[in-house]
């Protein structure tokens, strides 16, 4: 656990840069979250809506969703992060559209037998958990 939340980073990618990490603070994101069970099934979807709060090149970056204020912290993988296109996008789990988003970053969270989540990006990239 890092200051109460896990933190989870990727095991094959670069880290942002001080500048790109800088650029990122203040920007709007929505996340796409597809939870699947251990044999494969998919659970559930999430999406969240938020601003870019804070950016730890080598480690995280850390969201505050909106309406709700709760953070939401992923991984620093610069390669999870893209600038979304132009548009209107529909929360697909309410009426909620958010106009114009920053970036787009989409993550797919395994559980295991044990209940231990497994982390990637949707292209399929595994990601670590943070010791300590």
């Amino acid at each position: 656990m890092h200051d109460g939340q896990e933190l989870w980073v990727s095991t094959v990618t670069g880290v942002f840069s001080e500048r790109d990490a800088a650029a990122l603070v203040g920007k709007s994101i929505l996340v796409g979250l597809i939870y699947v069970t251990a044999e494969g099934a998919t659970d559930h979807r999430a999406q969240h809506f938020g601003v870019i709060t804070a950016v730890r090149p080598e480690a995280e970056v850390t969201i505050t969703l909106e309406p709700s204020g709760d953070v939401l912290v992923l991984s620093a993988d610069p390669l999870a992060y893209q600038p979304a296109p132009p548009g209107d996008y529909q929360l697909y789990d309410s009426d909620r559209v958010i106009a114009d988003p920053d970036f787009l970053t989409r993550w797919r969270v395994t559980y295991s037998a044990d209940g231990t989540p497994q982390y990637e990006r949707r292209d399929g990239t595994r990601l670590r958990r943070v010791e300590e």
